[in-house]
């Protein structure tokens, strides 16, 4: 029995967003080692998010879609390194917000997000400025038709350049 074509469709799309995922993800590790920044890939992540606004670890993982359970080692790791503290909310005691040291800000200063030798960063390139418009435009039109307006912009925000420094 042949699949219909939207399941094709479906599977091939996976497929290459499964694949730009792991090549920008191990650009991004190899970034992190060439600038010997000492974090891992999640802990970047979490600092890169912190460095444009002050979450609970609740928060983080609602805005990086895992289980809370998976940041409260990483974030002990960051916390041990003096790279983010947690801190107390003086309106709700119960919240516990994370910050960014001046050391966590140093390690964002010291990998460039879009290195000019990044793969994505070439192959877009080469697509050309309307092909590239056009693919982000598709892209977001896909995303928004199952993911919160508001989430995708914040994560959007927590990867532009440069660093807001507000310590």
């Amino acid at each position: 029995m042949e699949k219909p074509p939207v399941i094709v469709t479906i599977q091939y799309i996976y497929t290459l967003l499964n694949l730009l995922t792991k090549i920008s993800r191990q650009d991004l590790d190899h970034r992190l080692v060439a600038n010997n920044a000492k974090v891992t890939r999640l802990q970047y992540v979490v600092i890169r998010f912190l460095s444009h606004q002050h979450f609970t670890i609740r928060e983080l993982s609602h805005k990086l879609i895992c289980e809370p359970a998976t940041l409260v080692p990483v974030v002990d790791h960051l916390e041990k390194k003096g790279l983010v503290i947690r801190t107390n909310d003086p309106k709700d005691r119960r919240r516990n917000p994370l910050v960014l040291t001046e050391e966590g800000l140093e390690v964002l200063r010291s990998v460039e997000p879009y290195h000019p030798e990044n793969t994505l960063v070439k192959g877009l390139t080469q697509l050309g400025p309307e092909k590239t418009q056009q693919l982000r435009d598709l892209l977001h039109e896909l995303t928004t038709s199952v993911v919160k307006e508001e989430d995708i912009q914040h994560a959007v925000m927590s990867w532009q350049v440069p660093i807001i420094d507000d310590h």
